[in-house]
């Protein structure tokens, strides 16, 4: 009987990770001046034309743009809030 090691199922693992790239990129937001994935915490600007633009690449845009949005993370929506609900 033989058995397999970790070391002998690369091809797997990385059918698996191409196969996961485009949904991660997907969920990612991305800048439409530099391209760059944005980072958790950092602001991003939205404008009319429905382009995307970071920090860096606002000052490039003419027109201003109509709002803001934080870069959230994976866990974000998923956790809980403590609510203290004792009498003050």
């Amino acid at each position: 009987m033989k058995t397999t090691t970790a070391y002998e199922t690369p091809d797997l693992e990385l059918a698996l990770l191409r196969a996961s790239l485009p949904r991660l990129s997907a969920r990612c937001e991305r800048c439409g001046g530099c391209r760059r994935s944005l980072l958790i915490g950092e602001r991003f600007y939205e404008y009319e034309s429905g382009t995307i633009r970071c920090e860096l690449c606002r000052d490039r845009e003419r027109d201003d743009p109509a709002g803001w949005s934080v870069v959230h993370g994976p866990e974000y929506g998923h956790t809980m809030r403590l609510i203290d609900r004792r009498a003050a």
